[in-house]
């Protein structure tokens, strides 16, 4: 079931200064929503969002913005 205090909320601007990330780490975070900063890592080749929260019009963003990067749902 779903349990409201596991969730986890990144700020907006969070990635904003990391521009050169290439690998991301959101696993079991329990996230509902990605910040918008994350949708301009133009560089990333990794993104791990295993066990969150996530809908699928995020879902479908993600793959849309990051179509060469390999992400593990």
């Amino acid at each position: 079931s779903y349990d409201d205090s596991r969730s986890f909320e990144i700020p907006d601007g969070f990635f904003d200064r990391l521009g050169n990330l290439r690998r991301l780490e959101l696993a079991f975070d329990y996230l509902t929503r990605l910040p918008e900063s994350l949708f301009d890592l133009d560089r990333l080749e990794h993104l791990d969002l295993r066990s969150n929260r996530l809908d699928d019009a995020v879902k479908t963003r993600v793959e849309a913005t990051f179509p060469h990067t390999t992400i593990r749902w």
